[in-house]
């Protein structure tokens, strides 16, 4: 039991993200089982678990300071917080509290019952905080059914007017004692939903960006832009009391950073595309007949690929292939993708014309700079039908495929769709003889089987000699915004820079065409990767900056992946954001997330 091992906050931060769910279960299993004896509130901790885990993730609650509202939400925080022993006296006297309580734990901030109280409440200890010079984080956490309570606005109008750093976190799920009626649960439900507001962002977005000048008269006019959306379109209730509004936010996915690209085409490393390293492993390996299967948003791959002259693939006979798109259900067609095979089967045409006789089968989301060259003579030397390459350290990817393999190397197991993962992690790089890849695409095929790892690795495991190759380098699979931002962090360690760009296996990109980097006289840059055409006059600090980015005097950046022409204007505080391209953050505006927990900014959004 995963819960049995939690006896502080620090407990919950030290779990591996694929536990998560299963501490979740354990919760409400926890929850369900002594409340049903004690009494208590137990719909509104249920529907709490998952965002309780996450605050005590992200914050510091022996530090932090957090204010309920309403208090009876706080069971799973008593839970995470050393007092599980003490549920079987909840409610009872002299028991545990049914209530935060001070006097009970130091994670107890304030006691908070019906009040609607608790932004006052936090805009007071933040205030005091920066009085006393205090270092910690205030943070409100009120349910949309004490939102319908006056001095909840009262607080939130005074919070927002005081621009002071102060998080107010909404945990709307349209639930309370009764349905809620009004404006302010229309309002609501509008926040959730808003298809009218998020539609005119998209298009105002996609027609002003389309062009050089349409961008700088959409930076330049931003203020004309807003006072038309709010003549158009009802604004955020919160935006207009002076907030920054972020939400809902998923900040466990890809889709946030993938909605206008392929997951292969997204910027890493200050000046990369993923798809540039898996061209580059290929390239320098001697392999000149090399075919991409585009799949999803496909557009931004084309644009990026070109004729494949970047990597030397641009040839009268082989050279790079840009082969059919696979059609998709909801967005891009009329068939839902299945797995690999299948779209391998929608180019069965293309693997004839291969002329060697061995493949490399490798995803486009895969940063890695593997010596395919030695990974090949290997697996001609051990007569494999198929060698899988493997990663070789402790990092887990969502949706995984994983290998258990002998002494001599031959893989025993395939695992996928595990909590705990174990074995080594499969990179998703095969090399396979041609002849055999049709064989196995034209059988899948005949028997409308589509998955690779299902079909053809653990269904032939047994007959085919599998071998496994560990790969004991950096290797990144960006599977998830999480996934993203560590393995963009990593880099601005030193030795794993040296281990991904080595000059024997260079990787090769486009260049920006931008000039050199500025930094100015009271400008300062620590322990950041910067591309070229940056402009640096605030502070920049464990950070990756992508061409064209700027930041403005007194601003503050760090912990942050900045994609290009990015703007970080005078006074503004940066912390663990992912700001996509073309990304304005506006004088003196905070955005604090967490090393768990990163914000992204979406393309061309004005925040």
């Amino acid at each position: 039991m995963i819960l049995e091992t939690i006896h502080s906050p620090e407990d919950v931060k030290k779990l591996d993200k694929h536990q998560l769910p299963e501490l979740c279960a354990e919760i409400r299993e926890f929850l369900v089982q002594n409340v049903s004896r004690t009494g208590g509130h137990l719909a509104s901790n249920l529907g709490a678990v998952e965002l309780t885990v996450a605050i005590h993730r992200v914050f510091d609650t022996q530090r932090d300071r957090l204010v309920f509202d309403v208090g009876h939400q706080c069971y799973v925080h008593k839970a995470l917080t050393g007092r599980q022993e003490l549920f079987s006296t909840l409610r009872q006297f002299g028991g545990l509290s049914g209530f935060p309580k001070p006097r009970e734990s130091v994670h107890d901030a304030f006691i908070a019952g019906h009040a609607s109280n608790s932004v006052s409440v936090a805009l007071g200890m933040a205030r005091a905080r920066t009085l006393t010079g205090g270092d910690y984080r205030v943070l409100a956490l009120i349910g949309d059914g004490a939102l319908t309570g006056g001095l909840a606005y009262e607080g939130l109008s005074t919070a927002g007017q005081s621009r002071g750093q102060l998080l107010v976190i909404l945990n709307d799920n349209g639930m309370s004692i009764t349905k809620n009626v009004g404006g302010v649960a229309e309002h609501l439900a509008r926040q959730r939903l808003k298809p009218q507001y998020l539609t005119f962002k998209k298009y105002y977005r996609k027609v002003m960006n389309a062009t050089w000048f349409g961008r700088k008269i959409y930076r330049v006019t931003h203020r004309l832009k807003k006072a038309v959306k709010e003549s158009l379109l009802p604004s955020s209730l919160f935006e207009n009391m002076g907030f920054t509004y972020l939400g809902p936010v998923n900040g466990h996915d890809l889709r946030e950073l993938t909605e206008i690209r392929s997951a292969a085409s997204i910027p890493f490393g200050g000046r990369y595309r993923a798809v540039d390293f898996a061209l580059s492993n290929l390239v320098n390996a001697g392999v000149t007949d090399v075919g991409v299967v585009l799949h999803g948003r496909y557009q931004s791959m084309v644009d990026h690929l070109g004729t494949g002259k970047v990597w030397d693939l641009s040839r009268k006979r082989g050279g790079l292939r840009i082969l059919p798109p696979f059609n998709y259900q909801r967005n891009w067609g009329v068939l839902p993708f299945r797995g690999k095979m299948e779209a391998l089967a929608g180019v069965r045409s293309y693997l004839d014309t291969i002329r060697q006789d061995y493949v490399a089968l490798m995803d486009g989301d895969l940063v890695v700079n593997l010596p395919l060259s030695d990974i090949y003579d290997s697996h001609v030397k051990s007569g494999a039908d198929i060698t899988v390459v493997c990663g070789d350290d402790s990092f887990a990817t969502e949706d995984g495929t994983y290998f258990e393999k002998n002494e001599d190397g031959r893989v025993t197991e395939v695992l996928y769709n595990l909590h705990r993962p174990r074995g080594y992690r499969g990179l998703e790089v095969y090399i396979i003889s041609t002849a055999m890849l049709k064989e196995l695409v034209d059988e899948c095929a005949a028997k409308d089987q589509f998955s690779w790892r299902r079909d053809v690795l653990r269904a032939k495991k047994d007959t085919l000699n599998l071998r496994c190759y560990i790969w004991k380098g950096f290797a990144a699979q960006i599977r998830s915004v999480q996934e993203y931002y560590d393995r963009s962090m990593q880099l601005l360690d030193p030795a794993i820079r040296a281990d991904l760009f080595c000059a024997q296996r260079p990787i090769r990109a486009k260049g920006a065409d931008k000039s050199s980097t500025y930094i100015g006289s009271e400008g300062k840059c620590v322990n950041s990767l910067v591309a070229d055409g940056c402009r640096i006059e605030g502070t920049v600090e464990n950070s990756i900056l992508f061409p064209g980015v700027v930041v403005e005097a007194g601003a503050v950046v760090r912990n942050c992946v900045l994609f290009k022409e990015d703007i970080i204007r005078r006074n503004a505080q940066l912390a663990y954001i992912i700001a996509d391209k073309d990304v304005e953050v506006l004088a003196d505006r905070t955005l604090m997330g967490h090393a768990t927990y990163p914000i992204v900014l979406a393309k061309g959004s004005v925040v």
